[in-house]
């Protein structure tokens, strides 16, 4: 629920300055956007890397609480993660700037965000359609998460950050 209010909120914010700024005006603007978010990406992936060690062995699973518990601390991670929020800032103001019709930009929404909650919905519909089967790959994917996740984020944190820095250069 989050990620969605966010998502379409920023959407609006970037349409409606869009909307009310000189033609060549929101061209800069869009660039200094994807140069700022793209260098803090950058400058936090670079951050992260001194700080990759191995990782503890995983603890045991806490008691499963229940899909409405999951889903509730789902949506406040989501709210509190950076490296989504900064994904779903730029992904807001490239819909938001570009020349398709507004009907067309609110079904790319959609499926961003779709993509984007991959990671909180999938699980859920895999624990309610198949509870038994779905165990053993939600715990190989968590122990993958567990033994690679921080290193699978810096390297998307850097990549993605330097796409943006190369993305504002080219625009400005």
């Amino acid at each position: 629920i989050t990620t969605v209010v966010v998502t379409y909120g920023l959407w609006v914010v970037f349409r409606h300055h869009a909307a009310g700024v000189p033609s060549g005006t929101h061209v800069h603007r869009a660039a200094l956007i994807d140069l700022v978010i793209g260098g803090l990406l950058v400058l936090w992936g670079l951050y992260r890397i001194p700080r990759w060690r191995r990782v503890a062995p995983p603890k045991p699973p806490k008691e499963e609480g229940g899909v409405v518990p999951a889903f509730l601390a789902g949506c406040a991670l989501m709210l509190t993660n950076l490296s989504t929020i900064a994904f779903i800032i730029v992904l807001a103001k490239i819909v938001a700037h570009s020349t398709i019709p507004v009907g067309q930009q609110l079904g790319v929404l959609v499926i961003d965000t779709v993509v984007v909650l991959t990671l909180v919905w999938l699980p859920m519909v895999l624990t309610v359609v198949m509870p038994r089967s779905s165990a053993k790959v939600l715990a190989a994917i968590r122990h993958f998460f567990d033994t690679h996740g921080a290193h699978t984020l810096t390297v998307v944190l850097i990549l993605v950050g330097g796409y943006l820095v190369a993305h504002g250069v080219l625009k400005w």
